[in-house]
């Protein structure tokens, strides 16, 4: 059996101007985002954030970066972007999910509700509100710094990622593979929102490193099915894609018992490395643990969870529509669709050129690793459902850009693996000349194909996320102004009816009975209506202001009422909390004062 890893190529730290001039750009684009944003072309961030994240990829392709240096970039360089969507200086947080999911059932949580009752009322696993609640409780912080500020911790991902495929691959490949996930919309524009799925991604990924051990290891298991027995209290989605990457690195130790044609098995049978020492009964053990928890916390959920993934699997059934471009068309559609978003909307390209690349690696190839062969099959499973999510809607019940991160992980190593140890023909490789100049061709290659995914991750930022702007939002997600948190704490304070507005992140905030407008639906007199200029509509007239302040207003009529909207995209309803059409869709937070959605105040 062949030697798994390559040597390491002697390692040195970057000059000084190199750091200077990285140290320089981070400050530049510090400035640019958080105080200069107006004063400079739109593109301006999008390239400083760029140059950032290309940097070491340079220098650690030119200079082979030692491992401390390695390590600074992976933490340093996603820090900027994280805190650029957390944004210190923007009125309260980023996106929808905190305010409408995520506090509400934290709170419930609090309140001493059961944790079969709490997992059966929304379908959250546990452990991440039980982790937030006890780091409050040490911190002594506020609802509002915890759910700010606790996603922090995502900047390490980047790291474990390394350490992991740093135990399997090159440290090259394992730093390269660091670099794409922390540039990974997912990981900068998701995760780094107080979502439960934050601590469940760490453990993912910490669970590979324990893996990784394993090959080496029998005790390593232990440590394994530690973080597998956390990760399945965390997070039920991350806990399957798990499923699927430990299924694929079992099937790659056990392929060889398969009897195959000559010409697939010479090139399938994995020829390097170790498949992972955890054996069918360890396996087994582990499946019916996890599955044991999954029905215990909360059969119930399991249960339509699972019925759910069939029928949007097997039958056709959509959990939402496809993707759809600025001019109506689908994916692929370029008509009415800006510069940027077509480059954010290459990484498919990109994708199917890693695939493409990896695919003849290994069916070429005569000394495939264990793992590469099971991570190939792992990322072909997560593509198949980033595309197929993209393309006909969601066939499991989660956005993309959630399956994203893990398709990313998983592709890259594989990816680059290839391509180092891709050589020339045999009749070419007698002359040292031709083999540095390949070696030199290898690299470019690595570096071209892994600055081509951190580009089509970097333009996936709206430009009002990028750019501090308090006094300013979009219909969309982003952070609110300060006025219109102070309109929803007047709303709250004042008035118990319902309220209908453009997003109800900024209205279930502070547990208003908030709706959704649909046209058309019954009467809304009764209704304080929500006037933002962010909607494209003009500020209705022949109505009662019962509220007025810089960028919102609440209006009533007793006659035609003003339905906020017609110009954006807040008509369509949601597919949650569904009731009466009395004048829209009834969308408010899960949790309620304590009780499960649906309660009227």
């Amino acid at each position: 059996m062949t030697n798994e890893r390559p040597p390491e190529a002697e390692t040195v730290p970057p000059s000084l101007g190199a750091v200077a001039l990285y140290l320089g750009l981070y400050l530049l684009t510090t400035v640019v985002v958080f105080r200069a944003g107006s004063f400079v072309p739109e593109g301006t961030g999008y390239v400083l954030l760029m140059a950032l994240f290309v940097i070491p990829l340079g220098l650690a392709e030119r200079g082979h970066l030692t491992p401390a240096w390695e390590v600074f970039f992976l933490f340093a360089t996603p820090l900027l972007p994280i805190l650029v969507v957390i944004d210190p200086f923007e009125a309260g947080l980023f996106g929808y999910d905190a305010y409408s999911f995520t506090i509400p059932a934290l709170e419930y949580l609090r309140n001493g509700t059961s944790i079969g009752a709490f997992v059966n009322a929304d379908g959250d696993w546990p452990a991440f509100y039980a982790v937030a609640l006890a780091f409050q409780q040490l911190a002594g912080v506020d609802t509002g710094f915890l759910s700010k500020y606790f996603p922090l911790f995502v900047v390490a991902i980047p790291f474990v990622v390394y350490a992991g495929v740093d135990l399997l691959a090159s440290r090259r490949i394992a730093f390269y593979t660091g670099m794409a996930v922390a540039s990974t919309r997912t990981l900068v524009l998701f995760e780094v929102k107080f979502v439960d799925e934050t601590i469940a991604v760490l453990l993912f990924f910490t669970a590979i490193l324990y893996l990784a051990l394993a090959t080496r290891e029998r005790r390593a298991v232990v440590g394994l099915a530690v973080v597998i027995a956390a990760l399945a209290l965390t997070h039920h989605a991350t806990s399957a894609f798990f499923g699927i990457l430990l299924a694929c690195m079992l099937g790659a130790s056990l392929i060889e018992r398969v009897p195959l044609p000559g010409v697939l098995a010479r090139r399938l049978y994995p020829r390097r490395g170790r498949p992972i020492d955890i054996g069918i009964t360890g396996t087994v053990v582990v499946a019916f643990g996890v599955g044991a928890v999954f029905f215990f916390l909360a059969p119930q959920v399991t249960t339509e969870l699972v019925n759910t993934a069939y029928g949007a699997l097997f039958e056709g059934q959509q959990t939402a529509a496809p993707v759809q471009s600025s001019g109506g068309g689908g994916i692929f559609s370029v008509s009415g669709v800006p510069p940027r978003q077509l480059v954010s909307r290459a990484a498919i390209l990109v994708f199917a050129l890693m695939a493409g690349v990896t695919a003849f690696g290994v069916l070429t190839r005569y000394d495939a690793a264990y793992w590469e062969v099971g991570w190939v099959g792992a990322a072909g499973i997560f593509a198949m459902l980033y595309f197929a999510s993209l393309v006909g809607g969601r066939v499991v019940p989660l956005d993309p850009i959630r399956i994203l991160l893990f398709l990313v992980a998983t592709i890259t190593p594989p990816t680059l693996s290839v391509i180092s140890r891709a050589q020339l023909p045999s009749r070419l490789s007698r002359l040292a000349s031709e083999r540095r100049v390949f070696s030199v061709i290898r690299s470019v290659v690595a570096v071209l194909i892994v600055s081509a995914l951190i580009l089509t991750q970097v333009a996936a930022f709206d430009p009002h996320i990028l750019y501090t702007n308090p006094d300013e939002t979009v219909i969309g997600e982003g952070h609110h102004t300060s006025a219109q948190f102070g309109a929803s704490q007047w709303t709250e304070r004042h008035y118990s009816g319902a309220v209908l507005g453009a997003e109800r992140s900024l209205w279930v905030a502070y547990d208003n009975n908030y709706r959704n407008p649909v046209h058309g639906e019954g009467a809304c007199k009764s209704l304080l209506t929500v006037w933002r200029p962010e909607t494209g509509d003009a500020r209705p007239s022949n109505v009662s202001v019962v509220f007025d302040s810089t960028g919102v207003s609440l209006t009533r009529a007793d006659t035609e009422p003003y339905i906020p909207g017609k110009a954006s995209n807040t008509q369509a309803s949601p597919n949650y909390n569904s009731g009466p059409p009395e004048c829209g869709t009834f969308v408010r937070s899960k949790f309620v004062k304590g009780e499960h959605s649906g309660t009227s105040r």
